[in-house]
């Protein structure tokens, strides 16, 4: 009996050992995963495209009159941006306040905006953060705004998504008129939603 003692205390301190290894080994995992937890990028997310109304890269959708989404504001963007007239040398046409004169782009087919980068900084689109307001001569039914990217809303006329041009400077510069630039032709509006051709 005394002999068989040493070797069952033996196996006894080697069995407790291995248990104690295997202690570690479980904590050591449960660190890793801890460490790639914490690891992991915790910004915001991109909300998901909106439904598609047309083109392959570009889907916004066109908002009604009623439950229009909130739109985002940027710097300098009215809350509710007007529309209204000036008299220029095509006659009534729409405008921004102050008479800088609104236009439309004739590869917008369907109502969806496709002036971005460099043609926007040319024709800057006109934005809203919420529902656009009417002003004199303007018909209001005829008002409403599409989704643009980043969450903005770009006012529209008659459904036709509208842009101001940066080369008018003055208040009724028409500069813009049947301009052929990034595609397609622009068209100052008059206030029956109709694009100016002559």
């Amino acid at each position: 009996m005394r002999r068989i003692w040493p070797v069952g205390l033996a196996a006894a301190t080697m069995l407790l050992s291995a248990c104690g290894g295997g202690a570690d080994t479980r904590t050591g995992v449960d660190t890793e995963l801890a460490g790639m937890s914490t690891a992991m990028p915790t910004g915001e997310v991109s909300p998901p495209a909106s439904p598609a109304t047309g083109g392959a890269t570009e889907r916004p959708s066109p908002s009604t009159t009623g439950g229009r989404p909130t739109g985002t504001a940027v710097p300098g963007m009215p809350a509710h941006a007007e529309v209204t007239t000036e008299t220029t040398k095509y006659g009534t046409v729409l405008s921004a306040p102050g008479g800088r004169v609104l236009y439309v782009f004739d590869k917008d087919t369907g109502g969806t905006p496709t002036c971005y980068k460099a043609c926007a900084d040319a024709w800057p689109p006109y934005l809203t953060a919420e529902e656009p307001k009417a002003g004199q001569g303007v018909d209001k039914n005829m008002l409403g705004t599409v989704a643009r990217r980043k969450g903005r809303k770009q006012v529209t006329y008659n459904g036709q998504p509208l842009y101001l041009f940066s080369r008018d400077t003055r208040p009724g510069d028409t500069k813009g008129q049947k301009q052929t630039a990034f595609g397609a032709e622009w068209h100052v509006v008059g206030p029956d939603g109709k694009k100016i051709i002559d």
